[in-house]
């Protein structure tokens, strides 16, 4: 809860817990689970001791859960949010910071990258446009589905489709829901139109993509994405945000990591033409055991 603070009153050390049931489901219904006694025994501890039990037992040093902690007033601004503030997240700063001071390791921002302006439809020729949304991209292999790709004259498609994307381009969606959807935008795919639900970043190279697109599916920069994704209703990265990313480039060995990358990825395009034969070989086996031509 907040108080307004009186004149001269410090701000103390911030009461944080992570609630995931309150004993009503979304729907309305109601259910067994339910945090909320549990916090309050956890507060009334908190203001009767000034430490942490975590369902009854101690929160070591404040850091042992991102469920219970205490937020340094100094770094609140404009989030008050628990998510924004979890101790994993600090701590993974920190040690990002230390790879940065090391010198193993540089840090970029999106300012730093050339990102793709929206185009308006009068820039636009009244052609027919493949079209790529949020959807098209396969969250497992981060690779854009061809056969989910949309085609129509530029009037029919969504007023969202705001992007023209280039080969090489890196695109990442802002909605927390869909944060782990990552492509590098094909030869084939060259002047289509994008979601304006993506951020299109441009590269020079096949090889600077590459590099890019694995950050981007790191645990780090993964972490960063959920830790900064704000709202209710409809949770994502705002633009006000999206500054706050830091994008670990290693200094050295670049090109070591880029082949193997690379190689990774034929092994993957490899590996899964195997499974559509196989498949197919065996939609062709159940086909004929029925007298079905396949």
């Amino acid at each position: 809860y907040l108080e307004k603070k009186t004149t001269r009153q410090e701000q103390p050390a911030i009461f944080a817990r992570d609630v995931k049931y309150t004993g009503i489901s979304k729907s309305g219904k109601e259910i067994n689970e339910n945090d909320l006694p549990h916090v309050l025994a956890e507060w009334q501890q908190f203001e009767e001791t000034g430490k942490l039990f975590l369902k009854g037992k101690k929160a070591i040093k404040n850091k042992s859960s991102d469920e219970l902690f205490l937020i340094d007033p100094t770094e609140v601004t404009d989030r008050i949010d628990v998510a924004y503030h979890v101790p994993s997240y600090r701590r993974m700063i920190k040690t990002l910071d230390e790879m940065i001071g090391a010198g193993t390791h540089e840090v970029k921002r999106i300012g730093d990258f050339v990102v793709a302006d929206r185009v308006e439809p009068s820039d636009l020729e009244n052609n027919v446009y493949r079209y790529i949304d949020i959807g098209t991209i396969d969250a497992e292999r981060c690779e854009i589905i061809a056969s989910e790709i949309t085609e129509d004259f530029l009037g029919e498609l969504p007023d969202r489709a705001r992007f023209q994307v280039k080969e090489n381009d890196v695109i990442f969606p802002l909605s927390y829901d869909s944060l782990g959807k990552v492509a590098i935008i094909p030869k084939e795919l060259d002047g289509a139109l994008a979601s304006t639900g993506f951020v299109v970043i441009r590269n020079k190279t096949f090889d600077d993509a590459v590099l890019l697109w694995s950050i981007i599916r790191s645990k780090v920069m993964q972490k960063q994405f959920h830790h900064i994704a704000s709202g209710y209703t409809q949770r994502a990265v705002s633009a006000q945000h999206l500054g706050e990313l830091r994008f670990p480039f290693p200094k050295s060995g670049k090109d070591t990591l880029i082949a193997s990358i690379r190689e990774s990825l034929v092994a993957a395009s490899d590996s899964r033409q195997d499974e559509l034969k196989a498949i197919k070989a065996i939609t062709g086996f159940t086909a004929a055991s029925i007298g079905v031509d396949s």
